[in-house]
């Protein structure tokens, strides 16, 4: 999964999560084989939001002040997000989604929240960004999730290559030796994966321990 973030708002909009979004990359067949990972994609993305696009938009604007000198004094009527229920539909033909960011969940009054400082790659540099205990707990559970996932998947995958080959093989003594295209399967994080067709040798008849007839 990679989560994009351009540092740009609509002219007058506050820099705060419910007025920002991101640019996710998924393989849409993931999306729509693991419902179970719905809600783990989203608090992963509004953590990115929460995090991260709102510290790049941040630095974004006074970087455009300080060096290109621009005002940045456009008026503009921005409107807070729409809420977001699930997974949003990616554009078309494309791996990309634009989830929309949310009003974070402040503590409630009185609590402590302890924060850890994580390191980010943003923009070409690297950022210290605090984050809460409990952000963090949900970042690595949903991490985990995904690894465990991702373990399944290749699993399934290496069954589907085994269960091919034995139906080659079949293929080939059914039908004798072949010669066409051996099935290929491209899978991201095996590679490419060519299983070549089995041959057979067609055995000489046997000979006949029968004496012949004059």
């Amino acid at each position: 999964m990679i989560l994009n973030s351009s540092g740009t708002t609509i002219p007058g909009a506050p820099h705060r999560p419910e007025y920002l979004k991101a640019l996710v990359y998924l393989p849409p067949a993931f999306v729509g084989h693991n419902p179970q990972l719905h809600s783990s994609i989203l608090k992963l993305v509004q953590l990115f939001i929460e995090s991260i696009a709102v510290k790049t938009t941040n630095d974004w604007t006074s970087r455009a002040r300080s060096q290109l000198k621009w005002s940045l004094r456009q008026a503009g009527n921005p409107q807070p997000n729409a809420e977001v229920t699930g997974i949003p539909a990616p554009d078309p033909n494309s791996a990309q989604y634009t989830f929309l960011g949310q009003r974070s969940r402040e503590p409630s009054e009185g609590t402590y929240s302890a924060s850890i400082t994580l390191l980010f790659f943003s923009n070409n540099a690297y950022s210290l960004v605090d984050v809460s205990n409990e952000a963090f707990e949900n970042l690595r559970d949903s991490a985990r999730d995904l690894e465990n996932t991702n373990t399944v998947l290749l699993g399934e995958l290496c069954e589907a290559h085994a269960t091919i080959k034995r139906l080659e093989a079949q293929l080939e003594m059914s039908s004798g030796p072949s010669t066409r295209t051996p099935a290929r399967c491209t899978n991201p994080v095996l590679g490419s994966i060519s299983h070549p067709p089995v041959r057979y040798t067609q055995a000489s008849p046997a000979l006949s321990s029968t004496p012949s007839k004059p």
